[in-house]
């Protein structure tokens, strides 16, 4: 039995780390397209802004909102529980 069944506590989530990457690279990527901006002609800096605007318009932070808030929602169970077991273990 896991600890967290054992003390009703809602299941681990999966960690952020794969939505921040993704967002990472994809912020790389954008600054990669505006490399070398100066040297570029106006069309060709429209074209590069355009794709970078693009692949920026591409990150979707909500997974992450929900991801980081099950994270401080799942902490904060088990910060209640410690607390509690604080709480029963003064009174013996």
């Amino acid at each position: 039995m896991a600890s967290e069944e054992k003390y009703e506590i809602s299941k681990q989530p999966d960690e952020a780390c794969p939505l921040v990457d993704e967002a990472i690279g994809l912020i790389k990527e954008a600054l990669d397209d505006l490399k070398g901006w100066d040297k570029m002609d106006l069309d060709d800096l429209q074209s590069a802004c355009d794709y970078a605007e693009w692949r920026l318009g591409n990150i979707d932070l909500e997974p992450l909102r929900q991801r980081a808030s099950e994270i401080r929602n799942w902490g904060q169970e088990w910060k209640d529980r410690a607390l509690e077991l604080l709480s029963d273990n003064d009174k013996d």
